[in-house]
């Protein structure tokens, strides 16, 4: 499940890219349909070591982490909509 207010347009959920927040439902694209799916039936994507790779990060020995220099600031996030929503508010650029 996925709060309404953690979502953004252009986010990536397990069922596809968020398209339009409405109400009680997120209008979810997935290959070229598009789906109204109720919040608590969105599911959130686990930052994996893959997903943080193909987007930018590199890995830190010193900070034993995925690292991307943005700003100084770190930010712990879990999973990719999190992520995505960090970056954009630091850079106004979707990651």
């Amino acid at each position: 499940m996925i709060k309404k207010e953690e979502l953004g347009i252009g986010n990536t959920v397990e069922q596809g890219i968020v398209y339009e927040l409405r109400n009680t439902v997120a209008k979810i694209k997935y290959n070229d349909r598009y789906s109204l799916i109720a919040y608590e039936d969105l599911n959130p994507i686990p930052l994996t070591e893959e997903i943080l790779i193909d987007r930018g990060f590199e890995y830190s020995k010193f900070y034993d982490s995925y690292v991307i220099n943005i700003s100084d600031t770190y930010v712990v996030c879990i999973y990719l909509h999190e992520l995505e929503n960090l970056y954009y508010c630091l850079t106004k650029k979707n990651l």
